[in-house]
Parts: structure tokens; sequence; C-alpha cells
């Protein structure tokens, strides 16, 4: 049986292993081991497979239909991202200004395969 919260913005409830809004399309939080493919703060309780992940210490995740889609989080002080799974990439500096300098940067991303 859940138990209902009520506030000024709004109706929540929690049940077992979830914080949800009380709305068919409402926000979720899951109780349950967060990873690069199974979010556990979903913005649509009715898609419990896309939201928030995480991948590793300082890294989270976006993940969509159960896929990582982007990594993002902090090496040092350096912040970094990476597309379909790729690892996470400080921001890119000194690429080549030629076809194959962007290729390689394009490819580092993710955003592209070799």
């Amino acid at each position: 049986m859940a138990t209902r919260v009520y506030s000024a913005s709004g109706d929540f409830s929690f049940s077992g292993t979830t914080f949800d809004a009380n709305h068919a399309a409402g926000p979720s939080i899951i109780n349950e081991a967060a990873t690069a493919t199974n979010p556990t703060v979903v913005a649509n309780q009715a898609d419990p497979n896309t939201g928030l992940g995480w991948k590793s210490t300082d890294i989270g995740t976006l993940t969509a239909g159960g896929l990582e889609v982007v990594a993002f989080g902090e090496t040092g002080s350096a912040p970094t991202l990476g597309f379909y799974a790729t690892t996470a990439t400080a921001q890119l500096t000194g690429v080549a200004e030629s076809a194959a300098g962007i290729h390689a940067a394009l490819v580092t991303l993710g955003l592209i395969t070799a």
C-alpha cells in the first residue's frame, strides 16, 4: 500500500521501492542500484528505462530505452562527455583543422564510428 505525501506542488506517494508523482506520466525515483543502462531517476514513470543513471565514480549517464546515450562527469577538475556508450572524455583541444583531425575528434566522442 502506498503512503501518500501531499505538498503545495502536488501529490506524491512512496510505495515499495519508488517515490512517484501521482500522475501516470509523472516522474519517479526508483530505489535500486543505478547503472549506465538502469536509471533510477526517471522523467516518466511509465518509461522506467529512460532517465538518469550512474556509470562509475563521478560519471553519470542519460539512458534511453535501457541504452546509455550520454555519459557525463569529471576527471580531476576537467568535465567529461561521451556519447553512445563511449568513455567520457575531457574537452578536446588542439584538434587539427583537417578532415582527419575532425574525424578523430568525432570518433573519440562517439558521435561517429571509425
